[in-house]
Formats: structure tokens, C-alpha cells, sequence
């Protein structure tokens, strides 16, 4: 903004006279304004004739709002560009033409799906590559979009509204028909091919919106006995792993506190049973050389080796071995071996036990989820594949199953937050006499977004997506509630 700020643009605008920039609809207003500042905004220089911006995004896939994604700064963008200089991309060579074909047709229910005023929907034409390998079942090609109906039965109604089905038992009905419809996709005498191949596990991928909703499918699915696994955005320390294992760190940490060894002990890694752990304590002899054995691995730390403290104590208890023999091990030990390597790079950077359990502690009490810390995949084996709908951006996998969309509440609460279409920009309501107004506000944008999550759950699939519909309370509420209507 200031004079040497135009000096800077200069600087950068000559050395990089031509930017682009990918995923615009997941930029912010400072951002643009910096990159127009640069290339369009100093009418001395010679930016129109030598240097070009371009700006590469659709805003049907904005949905990174809870990261300072502003859709608002895109249609801003949009706006202030010459029509001459905007360009539609309208091929799609990810999907087969069917299946295309039937999404243009579900988004062509409505005049506006996606509600904001700047966001249209143009259908898009087939690329032709997924039609080279076609899916089908029994020899036959299969619908590239179903839509399964929920039947309003006795046994899944609430109490109110009468003649609705209640959500939790939606939710529970969802899991349980999605898992059975993967055991028949995968059972060779369905014979399910895509192109001349039987698809393998690897080929279905299950979208969720949330933590709660994978877990149901992951249980229906080992209810099965179909082996899953999730990728998501919540943080190891989240996890249960992650408490049992700071039980484990407080053992070696103090081991004149005995109440710590017991403690860790008694958790689902160590597996022992209260009866187990009397008769430990029992055995003076054994005791003796228990605790002895914590006072070493404690030395052990305290001499900079952390890792090989954690990994003497785990293998000693025989943790992998516990952990392995339970339900979903594999992804207990995966959590654990995730949190030893996060803790001996913080061990580098902390001073001393007390300080690594500082920030251990830290970790489990904050919500925020740095990319390290997001839950990794327990496996590389042939596994179904459970991912969250942010994590699938941009991402595409052949057999789509989507089956929550109808599960919504709305996250506005306590101050209310909108954009101002006359300011031209973000408004914070803390209760001026028209927040009731700047609330509906604040839920029609909450629901645009998801709207657009949606469509970027709808359009990762190649050959084939499921989703579910029914008359779940709440769900007329829902993004597919509005665009089914």
C-alpha cells in the first residue's frame, strides 16, 4: 500500500510476470487483493501489455471456509474481470458420461442449487475416458446413480413429527444397508467388473462428513467382517490411543508414583486385569524388578533416548501383541507408533520430561488439527476406503458411496457471522435489533456451503455413486433436502 510496497510489486511483478493461481475459490480477500495489487493495480507500470494473472477455480467447490476460504472474494474476482478474459472449462475427464449425465440432472432441478447469486451451474460435457472401462454387474451395465429409499417402517419411526423416521435409527439403517451392498459388490458371484476386471476392495470409498458417521459405517463394515480404513481430519490426539498412551508416558516420567504404573497397567494397551495386577503386586520379586525396570527406561529418557524408553516398555508389556488381538488393533497401533514419532520430535524441541509432558498435554486439550497430527491410514493393504468429504477434494475413486447427506444441523451459533452484500464484506452480529435477520442470513450461507460439499462429494466417483434419501427428520432441511426439492 505504501511506496515502497509498489517498489516490492514492481520487483515481483518483473521477475514472475506471469502467476497463476490454482484453487482460486479457496483464497481470501488480503490475497487477492496483494495479487491484484501486483499485476493490475499501478497504471504507470507496464503490467497490461507484459504480465498476466491468472486466476483458475470453481466455486462450486468452495468449502474451506472454516480455513479463511472466502467464495465472496471469487464472485468479487469474477465480477472485476472482463468477460472477454473469462473462460469455462466444461469437460469432465474424470467421470463416465452416465454418470455425468445423471448429476447435471439432479442439479438441474432447481434455477439456482447452489443459492448464492455468482455461482452457476452449467452442465458439463464427458471427457470419454471412464466410458474406455464401463462398470457393470452380471455382464450388464448398471445405473451410474442410485438412490436408495429409506421406507418409513414402524421400527425406525420417532415419536415426533408422526410418520417420520427417527435420525438415529436412519443413521444406524444407512451403515448397515452401505455395508451390505459392499459384501455383494465384492462377492465374486455378483461379478462386478469395471472394464474387463473384477473391482477389489480399493475401488469403493465410503464419503463421510464427520468422525461419528465413519464410525458407523467402519462397525457395520467389521460387523461383516470387511476390513476399512479412515482417513480423516481429526487429530491422533483426539484419539483413545492418545490418553492410554499419555498413562504410559506418565509411568516412565514418575516412577516413584506408583498410582501412574498402575494406571497404565490397567489400560487396553497393557491389558491387564484388575485380578492380574493384584497378583503382580503380590509377587514381591516381580514388583521389585518392575519398578526397578521404570527406573531404568526413566534414565533411559532422561539420557535423550525417548523413542527407545517408549519402545522398551511397549514391547516388554507386549502392547503390539495386545493391541493386535483386539477389534480395529491395526489401527490402535498405527495411532500409537503416530504418537511416539510426534512426541520425539517435540522431545527435540521441549526441555526436559516435564516439558514433552507440557505439550503432550497441550495437544490432547487443543481442537485445532495441524496436517501431522491428522489420523493416518493403518494400512497399504487392499482396504476399503473411508475418507472425509474435505479430504476427497480433488481426489476421485471408481465405486462412491455418499450415504449421509440428509444428516444436517446448522453450525450457526452464539455471535452471529455474514456478508454483507452492500458493505462488501464480513459483518459480526453480537445482538443488534436485526440479528434475527443477520441470522438467516449466517444459515443460508452455512447451507450454500454445504450445498457445494455436496456437489464435491457427488463428483468424485468414476463409474458409479450411492446415496440415500428418506422421510428422516430434519432431512427436508438438508443440502439434498434442497436439492431434491
Amino acid at each position: 500500500q505504501s511506496q515502497s510496497g509498489s517498489r516490492l510489486a514492481n520487483l515481483v511483478r518483473d521477475k514472475y510476470p506471469l502467476a497463476m493461481i490454482d484453487e482460486f475459490q479457496d483464497t481470501d480477500q488480503i490475497q487477492y487483493q496483494i495479487f491484484n495489487k501486483i499485476y493490475h493495480g499501478d497504471t504507470n507500470s507496464n503490467t497490461n501489455s507484459s504480465s498476466s494473472l491468472i486466476m483458475i477455480g470453481d466455486p462450486k467447490q468452495a468449502i474451506y471456509s472454516f480455513r479463511g476460504g472466502d467464495i465472496h472474494t471469487y464472485i468479487q474476482a469474477q465480477q472485476e474481470t472482463d468477460t472477454e478474459s473469462r473462460f469455462t472449462l466444461d469437460i469432465n475427464w474424470r467421470s463416465s458420461s452416465r454418470l455425468i449425465q445423471a448429476i447435471n440432472t439432479m442439479f438441474g432441478f432447481r434455477d439456482a442449487p447452489f443459492i448464492a447469486n455468482g455461482i452457476d451451474f452449467i452442465d458439463v460435457k464427458s471427457g470419454g475416458i471412464a466410458d474406455k472401462e464401463p462398470f457393470s454387474i452380471c455382464g450388464k451395465s448398471a445405473a451410474p446413480l442410485t438412490i436408495w429409499h429409506i421406507p418409513a417402517e414402524e421400527r425406525l419411526l420417532g415419536l415426533k413429527p408422526a410418520g417420520y423416521i427417527n435420525k438415529a435409527a436412519a443413521l444406524d439403517e444407512v451403515a448397515n444397508v452401505t455395508a451390505a451392498e459392499i459384501v455383494y459388490l465384492l462377492n465374486p458371484k455378483s461379478e462386478v467388473k469395471i472394464g474387463d476386471r473384477a473391482i477389489k476392495p480399493s475401488d469403493i470409498t465410503v464419503l463421510v462428513r464427520k468422525g461419528a458417521h465413519a464410525a458407523l459405517i467402519i462397525n457395520a463394515l467389521r460387523r461383516k467382517g470387511v476390513a476399512c480404513a479412515y482417513q480423516g481430519n481429526d487429530s491422533v490426539f483426539n484419539s483413545y490411543e492418545a490418553f492410554e498412551f499419555s498413562l504410559i508416558l506418565h509411568a516412565l516420567a514418575h516412577p516413584e508414583n506408583e498410582s501412574y504404573l498402575l494406571a497404565s497397567l490397567a489400560s487396553r494397551l497393557v491389558g491387564k486385569t484388575s485380578s492380574e495386577i493384584v497378583a503382580m503386586q503380590g509377587d514381591e520379586t516381580y514388583w521389585e524388578q518392575l519398578t526397578q525396570k521404570i527406573i531404568q527406561l526413566n534414565y533411559v529418557w532422561q539420557s535423550g533416548h525417548f523413542v527407545e524408553a517408549i519402545y522398551q516398555f511397549l514391547y516388554q508389556m507386549q502392547v503390539p501383541e495386545n493391541c493386535l488381538k483386539m477389534e480395529g488393533g491395526e489401527r490402535v497401533m498405527t495411532n500409537i507408533r503416530h504418537l511416539i514419532e510426534l512426541s520425539q520430535q517435540a522431545a527435540k524441541e521441549t526441555h526436559g520430561i516435564n516439558g514433552l509432558l507440557s505439550w503432550y498435554k497441550l495437544q490432547m486439550s487443543e481442537s485445532a488439527t495441524a496436517d501431522e497430527q491428522q489420523i493416518r491410514l493403518e494400512s497399504d493393504s487392499d482396504l476399503i476406503n473411508i475418507v472425509t468429504i474435505h479430504k476427497s477434494k480433488g481426489l476421485q475413486y471408481n465405486i462412491v458411496f455418499v450415504p449421509f447427506l440428509w444428516d444436517y444441523s446448522s453450525r450457526i451459533n452464539g455471535v452471529v457471522e455474514f456478508y454483507d452484500l452492500i458493505a462488501g464484506q464480513k459483518v459480526f452480529d453480537f445482538g443488534s435489533e436485526e440479528i434475527k435477520e443477520h441470522k438467516e442470513e449466517s444459515q443460508q450461507e452455512d447451507l450454500a456451503e454445504e450445498i457445494r460439499l455436496l456437489y464435491v462429494a457427488l463428483t468424485r466417483a468414476v463409474h458409479k455413486c450411492y446415496i440415500s434419501w428418506g422421510r428422516i427428520v430434519g432431512a427436508a432441511n438438508s443440502p439434498l433436502g434442497s436439492i431434491l426439492d
